[in-house]
């Protein structure tokens, strides 16, 4: 392999990084994946590994993290390769092998047992990297949209839990609080302690009265309970949904007194 040094990415490879991000992803712009970069850096659970040129300058990258559940998995925290760029002049050479083992190293220390990917259906070149890295084809999918709202009409505000904790992934991601040294770390103790808290402050807008004297207030202080309950289960592994559908079985088979 062409000697190059694999180590994690920091502030000072933001212009090289930037290049290599653009020749991956070629329809965004600067503008729209520079704040991205600032969140990954930042951020405890979405690992950037760089390969560095002796002479200076990038040659590689491979950005990762943990998903709750990936396509052929079977096992939960899942490490998952988001984004894997190697130059023109180093491909062939062993850099994207040892971007990916990199990455693979720091998601078994975090108990991960499998890796995951993908890949577009007719990108042959990541298809063929990845089956030579080990990677096995779990399954092949076609994403389909259609609009349903009519022009002028707003679209209903329906959202899955899935949706739901994207949404609240996003909202800490952007204020840096998964960061080592965020004044609010997610972890599960931390995140049930809250989940407490704010059950317990949904239970003052019903002291000495049986009906809530502010409404609003009430579901304000409920969405929190939610927002925390969601965090809580993504940050633990837990599938939220399917446990909810396995607990309501386990209750309809049960004998009430």
């Amino acid at each position: 392999m062409t000697h190059l040094l694999i180590r994690r990415a920091t502030p000072a490879d933001t212009e090289d990084w930037l290049r290599m991000r653009l020749a991956l992803w070629p329809h965004h712009s600067p503008q729209e994946l520079l704040p991205e970069m600032e969140t990954l850096l930042a951020e405890r659970w979405s690992p950037v590994f760089v390969a560095a040129r002796p002479s200076g300058g990038l040659g590689g990258f491979v950005e990762g993290g943990l998903r709750r559940y990936a396509d052929g998995c079977d096992s939960s925290p899942v490490g998952y390769i988001e984004g894997w760029y190697v130059d023109e002049d180093l491909r062939r050479q062993g850099v994207g092998r040892a971007l990916v083992a990199a990455l693979e190293r720091w998601a078994r220390e975090q108990g991960c047992t499998k890796m995951a990917s993908d890949t577009w259906l007719d990108n042959e070149t990541s298809r063929a990297a990845h089956l030579a890295l080990g990677y096995t084809e779990s399954e092949r999918l076609i994403h389909f949209c259609k609009p349903i709202a009519e022009t002028g009409s707003t679209a209903a505000n329906g959202r899955s839990l899935d949706e739901l904790t994207a949404l609240m992934d996003n909202f800490v991601r952007s204020k840096g609080w998964y960061a080592a040294e965020s004044q609010r770390p997610q972890t599960p103790k931390n995140l049930a302690i809250s989940l407490a808290l704010e059950s317990a402050e949904a239970l003052e807008h019903f002291q000495w009265r049986e009906t809530p004297a502010d409404k609003n207030a009430l579901a304000a202080e409920l969405a929190d309970i939610s927002l925390y309950l969601l965090q809580l289960a993504s940050i633990s592994g837990v599938d939220l949904e399917q446990a909810v559908l396995d607990k309501l079985a386990l209750n309809a088979a049960r004998e009430w007194r």
